[in-house]
């Protein structure tokens, strides 16, 4: 008889281990890189979103640009209107919410002589002297929560780095009459008839995703159109397609036309910020806005378009931006959605769309003859649940995006794919070993994982064990997170397991810091 030749059970656990540690690496490995992703494309977003604003400051008159008056122009463009319940000025993007502060003053340029100054509308550092090594270690004390002094220097640090210090979205201490007298520079001995030289906004945008500083803070200036001497844009006109309706579904391109007050030497066309050169000599000039196809090309949404010339010494004058809508189609599908039973309930995820004129979402359920019915309504939110669930052992969902059409009336756009939901499986088990360290502002949560083997997530509470108490998420490959935005409050928190149908776990904790 042959011998009988295998493996021993200490060479099956030997290649076992070995195998699942190789697999932790890889998944580890795969979700640094999805964590690196979003953090970039949240900057990115956020660099646009700055560009925008800025574009959309230098678009308002001259005489508009005040301490009192700049955030609600700005707020008043298309698409940069506040979302927040609250003061704070809240503007989401691409699933991210991002914070602005924008302030503006006046600064008199001591070059030609300094003259009588408002100290509630003149800056009070002038052009600012704050070094971004100060703003980045201030701004760091603002995410954190804590507290700081606002006396003496710390005081013109606040309005050069665009912190806001009572939610309102304005900027705090940008003007003379905010900070001591002991801390502004005492006038020149000449008199000069126009103090008013130009304009100094100063914007901040924070957001709360991604690894390392989570925001981006510039300050520009917009000079005098009654005393600068550069070329000025006198004109801005969209001529092709002509006027100044929505673009429709038609059109591919958008040409424009700018004259300026003198010949110049260039002329610059930005697209919310970014510039690009525009052709021509003299004083006329224009440029072409190609769009793409409807359904691959620039999504629908309002884009702001900014002119500026130059002369031979590369001096620019006022310039002048004009808002262009598209809607070339209905919004398209939501990706990635998700639907599963979790409890008593189903809910839904699913992806933000990237347009920039989405209304909102819906979620329908879809009957065995065909109908829908709605499971959720109008949502902003990019998640939400039916509860109580329905009886049927299966069911299947679609979620779509809402837009509005040339008349103003709300469209729902393409539907997803259907997303089957059946019967709920067993949800992960929860993880354990909860703990809580508080260190430096910033909270930082521990667990033991989840001995399940499918999960997707781990999901975090704060003060609350409810819906609307989901706070954030991890992946599955974690056993730890940070919630730096603690406020200098104590808070409360518990960690669940959830896997890809989202059926969730029992709760671990509560822990409290």
């Amino acid at each position: 008889m042959s011998d009988e030749r295998g493996f021993t059970l200490v060479e099956v656990l030997v290649a076992f281990f070995l195998l699942m540690v190789g697999m932790a690496g890889t998944a580890l490995m795969l979700n640094t890189a999805n964590a690196t992703t979003a953090g970039t494309k949240a900057r990115e977003q956020g660099i646009a979103l700055q560009r925008e604003v800025v574009e959309a400051a230098r678009s308002i008159p001259y005489d508009q640009l005040t301490p009192a008056s700049v955030v609600p122009a700005v707020q008043a463009k298309p698409g940069l209107a506040t979302t927040s319940g609250d003061t704070s000025w809240k503007v989401p993007r691409g699933g991210v919410t991002y914070t602005l502060t924008m302030g503006a003053c006046s600064v008199d340029d001591p070059s030609d002589g300094t003259g009588a100054h408002d100290p509630a509308s003149f800056c009070a550092a002038g052009a600012t002297a704050t070094t971004p090594a100060e703003c980045r270690q201030l701004l760091s004390l603002v995410a954190s929560g804590q507290a700081f002094d606002t006396s003496g220097d710390a005081a013109l640090d606040v309005g050069n780095c665009g912190v806001d210090l009572n939610a309102d979205g304005t900027v705090d201490n940008l003007v003379e009459a905010s900070v001591a007298a002991s801390l502004l520079s005492p006038p020149s001995a000449t008199l000069d008839p126009m103090p008013d030289d130009y304009k100094r906004v100063v914007t901040l945008v924070t957001w709360d995703r991604g690894t390392g500083g989570r925001y981006a803070l510039q300050s520009t200036t917009v000079p005098n159109p009654g005393s600068a001497s550069g070329v000025a844009i006198i004109d801005l006109i969209r001529t092709n397609p002509a006027g100044t309706g929505q673009i429709g579904p038609d059109t591919t391109s958008v040409s424009f036309s700018a004259r300026t007050s003198r010949p110049a030497a260039a002329v610059t066309w930005s697209l919310n910020g970014a510039s690009q050169n525009g052709t021509g000599s003299g004083i006329d000039w224009g440029w072409n806005w190609s769009l793409g196809t409807v359904d691959a090309g620039v999504l629908d949404g309002s884009y702001l378009v900014g002119a500026k010339a130059f002369d031979a010494n590369g001096v620019s004058g006022a310039t002048r931006s004009t808002t262009v809508v598209l809607n070339r189609r209905v919004s398209k599908a939501p990706a990635n959605f998700v639907a599963g039973r979790n409890g008593d309930a189903v809910e839904f995820e699913w992806t933000s769309n990237q347009e920039r004129d989405i209304e909102g979402y819906r979620v329908y359920q879809e009957l065995a003859d065909g109908t829908k019915t709605l499971a959720c309504a109008q949502t902003r939110a990019t998640s939400c649940r039916q509860s109580p669930a329905p009886t049927d052992l299966t069911l299947s969902y679609h979620v779509v995006a809402l837009d509005k059409d040339a008349a103003g009336n709300l469209r729902p756009g393409d539907l997803s794919p259907s997303r089957a939901v059946t019967a709920m499986a067993v949800p992960p088990e929860p993880p354990s070993g909860l703990t809580a360290t508080l260190v430096d502002g910033a909270t930082t949560l521990n667990w033991t994982r989840s001995p399940s083997a499918e999960v997707e997530f781990y999901r975090i509470y704060r003060d609350g064990q409810t819906y609307g108490d989901r706070y954030d998420r991890v992946a599955g490959t974690e056993s730890s997170y940070t919630d730096p935005r603690t406020d200098g409050a104590s808070h409360t928190y518990w960690v669940t397991a959830v896997n890809a149908q989202l059926g969730e776990s029992t709760m671990a904790g509560p822990v409290t810091r």
